[in-house]
């Protein structure tokens, strides 16, 4: 796996999270996803939170592609 970064953020007022993942290509993401739903699945159930949903997107803008 390649991943490049993570982020998480959190709206302390709304009780909210979203984290971000950043991966070296489209092939080295899905070759993660079997894993990643379990991560996710096991980290929602430990702070009895729920996942809302997985949505991709690709990296338009970046320092690094200008």
């Amino acid at each position: 796996m390649a991943l490049r970064g993570v982020y998480f953020l959190v709206d302390r007022q709304s009780g909210k999270a979203l984290s971000i993942t950043l991966w070296e290509s489209e092939e080295s993401m899905r070759a993660s996803e079997e894993e990643a739903n379990q991560l996710r699945s096991e980290t929602a159930q430990a702070g009895s939170q729920a996942v809302m949903g997985v949505e991709r997107y690709e990296i338009a803008i970046s320092p690094e592609r200008s």
